[in-house]
């Protein structure tokens, strides 16, 4: 159903662009001139010697539309959001379990979720309402979500009906759903801490059917291509993993793909990788993006959210590989490193959704493209820098300091101008850097809001709800 949804929304685009596109205009039709006698022409004198003949006029070589130059194309402002688009029309993405709640809580104490208990979950995420928590759970959200000194005050004047006791106690009722941890959806639009999301209702008394209500943002994620658009995207986990060690490719894992993230994006029309990470975090994103495009660089993401599954499976096949070859091994267990510092076995920040593994390139040409009313800049041509390795090299040949708790510069980073300047955009931008990876950075204030429920990563985010923005909702600046 969601994606005969994405059809249909994608359909009706493509339907009002092409009214658009073919209108006629009121030019009147060509009229042939009146018939005229031709010009009298006098024949020829015999005695003259004949004209020398003439070359043809030169034909003017074809020329190419030349390239504009980037230093002439003007970087659109970032809109108040702090973003390049709007997030109206956005994809999202549910964290962890959340409730919907049928109206805009606004500031009413209790209605943000401060703890969720762990839930059983197993395969892709769905929606779901007090029926059940997924297919293969039981008992109800209620009794999963609501502690046992708490029950709902049924006399209460809370159009939720909810009551709300003890520090950091929560409880869902009177929501109308509850996304399960990983569940896709439509934002329409940001009030203060909340989204207005459309979302498919799975368990609706009318059978699948599209509902909206209101949602906390803290504990989601937002596509970042649908509201940073100018960042080149490029997740190899999905298209062919480029993960190795010591240089080496590791059996099972180099070159796999290990989930769907490459789909057509309606918003921006064309394909695009999707790339969900927690929100809180995307104007920190947008800001070191913004650093880079102004030196005529331009930030190359490879890895937002990532599956739980896919972490699992890299970091086994990498200590098997470790324990048959000793220069592995030394690669990702000599003093003072160990392997989580190049693959947790468990839950890693990916999972959560506050880290990104990145790099930066050299713009030679760019274009500004538009979504709507909205224009961004977009690199189209780049050269790429040389780093201290290869992007995804597990080992401590990658390490941006000589070990985590010291915070000197590794010599790889020392010696690497383009390693230092894609640090220094992050750490001044919200973003630290990770001790072990010269790509990967974790955005604070995103780790920091999420502390209470961190998601735990077990879900794929292969779903893309995206739309045109809204212009009734949000207007670029100057408007």
């Amino acid at each position: 159903m969601k994606q005969k949804i994405a059809l249909a929304l994608a359909a009706c685009l493509l339907f009002g662009l092409t009214l658009t596109g073919c209108g006629g205009g009121n030019t009147a039709p060509a009229t042939n001139p009146p018939a005229t006698d031709p010009p009298a022409t006098t024949a020829p004198d015999p005695t003259e010697a004949p004209a020398e003949p003439t070359d043809p006029p030169a034909t003017p070589e074809p020329t190419e539309e030349p390239t504009p130059n980037i230093a002439d194309l003007e970087i659109p402002p970032l809109l108040e959001n702090g973003l390049e688009l709007p997030v109206s029309g956005a994809t999202g993405f549910a964290s962890v379990n959340l409730p919907v709640w049928p109206a805009n809580p606004g500031d009413r104490a209790g209605y943000k979720l401060a703890s969720v208990p762990e839930t059983p979950h197993t395969g892709v995420a769905s929606l779901t309402t007090s029926s059940k928590v997924n297919s293969q759970d039981t008992a109800s959200w209620q009794d999963l979500y609501t502690p046992e000194t708490d029950s709902p005050d049924s006399g209460s004047a809370d159009p939720y009906g909810s009551n709300f006791s003890g520090s950091g106690s929560t409880q869902f009722s009177g929501a109308m759903a509850v996304l399960v941890q990983g569940t896709g959806f439509q934002i329409l639009e940001e009030v203060g801490d909340w989204w207005h999301i459309n979302f498919v209702d799975q368990n609706s008394m009318y059978g699948e059917s599209l509902s909206s209500g209101w949602i906390e943002h803290r504990y989601c994620y937002i596509n970042l291509p649908d509201v940073i658009p100018s960042i080149l995207y490029n997740d190899t986990n999905c298209s062919g993993s480029i993960f190795v060690s010591c240089g080496k490719d590791i059996p099972g894992v180099t070159g796999k793909s290990f989930y769907n993230t490459f789909a057509y994006n309606v918003r921006l029309a064309r394909n695009e990788f999707i790339m969900p990470m927690l929100y809180t975090a995307a104007r920190d994103v947008c800001a070191a993006q913004h650093k880079a495009l102004a030196e005529g660089n331009c930030l190359e993401i490879y890895q937002t959210f990532r599956p739980l599954q896919t972490q699992k499976a890299v970091a086994s096949a990498v200590q098997e590989m470790a324990n048959a070859d000793p220069e592995v091994k030394a690669g990702i267990s000599t003093y003072p490193w160990s392997i989580s510092w190049f693959i947790d076995p468990g839950t890693s920040d990916h999972q959560i959704g506050y880290a990104l593994d990145a790099t930066i390139v050299h713009m030679t040409a760019a274009e500004i493209q538009q979504v709507g009313a909205y224009s961004y800049f977009r690199c189209t041509e780049f050269e790429r820098y040389e780093m201290p390795t290869p992007m995804h090299e597990l080992s401590l040949h990658a390490a941006s300091q000589v070990g985590p708790e010291n915070t000197t510069l590794s010599e790889g980073l020392q010696t690497n101008e383009y390693a230092q300047k894609l640090r220094e955009y992050f750490t001044t931008s919200g973003f630290t850097p990770r001790a072990s990876e010269w790509w990967h950075f974790n955005n604070t204030n995103a780790q920091l809001s999420t502390t209470a429920c961190p998601s735990k990563g077990d879900y794929f985010t292969e779903q893309l709800y995206s739309t045109l923005p809204d212009l009734t909702i949000d207007r670029p600046s100057g408007e």
